[in-house]
């Protein structure tokens, strides 16, 4: 059974630091931190130390003489646990 996060880009944008592994991504307004943990466990088969959300609000963006709003959108910052690594930039 393959776990999609909703609006998840095709690239992950991360850091690696001495003691963790972060990574942030955009996600649903609907998401919630539980889910997101179970996705990015299941997905990547890691364990999940922390889940950080933060709301993001749309901006207002003019084209012409047409005004109009982006969407609103959740950030998630994951920790993981230190004996797991997420393989997504080895070898690049």
């Amino acid at each position: 059974m393959a776990v999609t996060i909703p609006n998840m880009p095709s690239g992950l944008s991360a850091w690696v630091s001495t003691w963790q592994w972060k990574a942030h991504t955009p996600t649903s307004v609907a998401s919630t931190k539980t889910s997101i943990r179970a996705a990015v466990e299941e997905l990547w088969n890691v364990r999940v130390v922390d889940v950080r959300t933060q709301n993001r609000k749309g901006k207002m963006r003019r084209h012409k003489m047409s005004k109009g709003v982006q969407s609103d959108w959740k950030k998630a910052v994951v920790t993981v646990s230190p004996e797991d690594k997420i393989e997504l930039f080895e070898g690049v």
